[in-house]
């Protein structure tokens, strides 16, 4: 079922962090900051929840983030962030800048369970922030990116 831009119940977004050692999480907390005030839909960030903290940090955002444990469970846009965290990997340590086996795989986790999450219907679109592909390499996921990983999925 899609939704146009014009009806009342708001499209709901899922917006994957990327690899959390590049600029993912930074474009992810500054564009939220720039256009969630003035857009008609629900976003779920998919990633880190400690990492969008820190982010928002970063861009001089005031939103506080909400944890939500799935993908199903209600969703709020006022003055709060929700975040979903659909992975066990741990990357609240991972260098920036640096090729990281953690990092590919928690993008990749963040990325199928966004996919997942709109080919069930609970979300109607998604966002993605960039990839490391050496980063998948190293967690040994041998896709070269985005576009392979929706191809498989789908």
């Amino acid at each position: 079922m899609s939704k146009s831009p014009t009806q009342a119940v708001p499209l709901r977004l899922a917006l994957t962090l990327g690899d959390v050692a590049g600029v993912g999480p930074e474009v992810v907390a500054k564009g939220l900051t720039e256009l969630l005030p003035h857009q008609n839909w629900q976003t779920v960030i998919v990633g880190c929840p400690q990492l969008v903290r820190r982010s928002l940090l970063l861009v001089a955002s005031r939103w506080d983030v909400v944890e939500i444990q799935q993908c199903g469970d209600k969703w709020s846009r006022e003055g709060r962030l929700v975040v979903w965290n659909p992975t066990s990997v741990a990357v609240n340590e991972v260098p920036i800048g640096v090729a990281d086996a953690r990092a590919g795989r928690a993008a990749y986790d963040w990325l199928v369970a966004a996919t997942r999450a709109a080919l069930s219907e609970q979300i109607d679109a998604i966002v993605t922030a960039p990839l490391s592909k050496l980063g998948l390499h190293r967690a040994g996921i041998h896709f070269p990116g985005h576009t392979e990983i929706l191809a498989a999925e789908c």
